[in-house]
Formats: structure tokens, C-alpha cells, sequence
């Protein structure tokens, strides 16, 4: 019967042993590497940090930001299928029935599904770009779709003049009880801020009393009108 010398059997054992370990350090190096998902970057290259408390490993992949307006609303995750929105002929993935990989959030409405209600409002979106020309809010819990605006108007909307109450003055720059507003007279002098009016809201204030309605949109173009001169009509 043959027999094996001692020192060389062992370390034979020894190298298979070692190239054993090599191989197994190696596939778990490549399957690690398979799953890793870098960090959002912005268009100009920015690198931007992970959300804390999430563990997604770091590096970096190819996002953007941009505003538009929403124009279709899919709510096809809700039956195990895909969500995803269009903005400005972008399309959005949001949710995928069946992923569970980290995503963002939708901002601004309370579900998903509201969106559907606010087609043709602007949205804001900070999504992860893809190599097909989508966009996706997975791979970061940063990522977002969120409502900003309301829909645009394409014809100027008519005053609205609340129950007892009326519009007066030359310019019809004052809101008035109704009782009262007949027997009002002005100077006629016009000032470019009465403009402002034309689409302000004349109603019941907390008071009792008619007034105008404070807005954002009567703030800022009473600002900006202020500064204009009178002019006689």
C-alpha cells in the first residue's frame, strides 16, 4: 500500500485550504459590490449625502431636480403593478407594488392617489435619473414628488362680490356694505394700485364688515402698483 509522506500531505492540504478562503473572500466581494447603490447626485455632479439613519451603502448615481406641471397621475402599484407620474412629459416612477427597495416620498397631498385631483397643478420633483430617459424616486429616501402651485389660469377670473356687500368709488376700489355703497362718492382720482382689485375678492370679513380679502396675490401687486402716479379721470 502506498503511503503519503507527512509534510508534503500537509501542505497540500494547507494550499487547498487557502484557495478555498481566496475564493469565497471573492464571490462575497462581487455579490457586495452587485448590490450597492451610490448616493444621489445632481446634475452639476454635487454630491449629496445619504438620509440619516439609512442603509444604503454610499457612492453616487445621476439625479435631478425640476418643476412642472403634473399631467397624469398612474395608480397601477395599488394592484401589485407600477406608480408613477408625468410631469411635463417626464415620467415618474413613485412605487412598484412588489419592490421593496428604499424609496421617496410624494410631499403635499396625504396619498398617493390625491394627486389625482390636482392634474394640471405644478409639482416639484427630485428624482433619480435612469438610463432610458425616466425618472425614479427609489435608491433614496431623499427623493420626492411634491405639490407646490395650483393650476394655471388661462383667462383672468371675475371680481367676486360676497351677499351684502358691493364694490364702489369711481375705479370701484372700495368694498362696501351694500346699504352704504350708493350713497359713497369719491374724489375720481385714480391711482394704479386700483387695478389690484379688479380680481380681488370684495366679502363678509370676521368683523361682520365687507372689506377686501387679503391674498398673496393682492399683497404683492399692491406693492408693486404703489409706486405709480394719480391721474384724473
Amino acid at each position: 500500500m502506498q503511503k503519503y509522506h507527512t509534510p508534503i500531505f500537509i501542505v497540500a492540504v494547507g494550499i487547498m485550504l487557502a484557495a478555498v478562503f481566496y475564493g469565497m473572500c471573492q464571490f462575497t466581494k462581487d455579490l457586495e459590490s452587485t448590490f450597492i447603490v451610490d448616493e444621489p447626485v445632481i446634475g452639476n455632479g454635487e454630491r449629496i449625502q445619504n438620509p440619516e439613519g439609512s442603509e444604503k451603502p454610499t457612492g453616487k448615481i445621476g439625479a435631478d431636480m425640476f418643476t412642472g406641471k403634473l399631467e397624469e397621475v398612474n395608480t397601477g402599484c395599488f394592484a401589485d403593478g407600477e406608480c408613477y407620474v408625468v410631469v411635463d412629459g417626464k415620467h415618474v416612477t413613485t412605487l412598484i407594488g412588489w419592490t421593496q427597495t428604499v424609496v421617496g416620498s410624494i410631499q403635499g397631498v396625504e396619498s398617493f392617489g390625491d394627486l389625482e385631483a390636482h392634474i394640471g397643478e405644478t409639482v416639484e420633483v427630485y428624482a433619480q435619473t435612469k438610463a432610458d430617459g425616466t425618472y425614479t424616486l427609489y435608491d433614496s429616501e431623499g427623493f420626492y414628488v411634491k405639490l407646490v402651485g395650483g393650476a394655471d389660469i388661462d383667462e383672468t377670473p371675475k371680481p367676486l362680490v360676497g351677499p351684502g356687500c358691493a364694490r364702489a368709488g369711481c375705479s370701484s376700489q372700495l368694498c362696501m356694505n351694500a346699504g352704504e355703497a350708493d350713497g359713497t362718492v369719491t374724489n375720481c382720482m385714480y391711482a394704479e394700485e386700483y387695478a389690484c382689485y379688479d380680481t380681488a375678492r370684495c366679502e363678509k370679513q370676521a368683523d361682520g364688515q365687507c372689506g377686501w380679502t387679503e391674498s398673496d396675490a393682492l399683497s404683492q401687486c399692491l406693492i408693486e402698483k404703489r409706486s405709480g402716479t394719480l391721474e384724473v379721470q
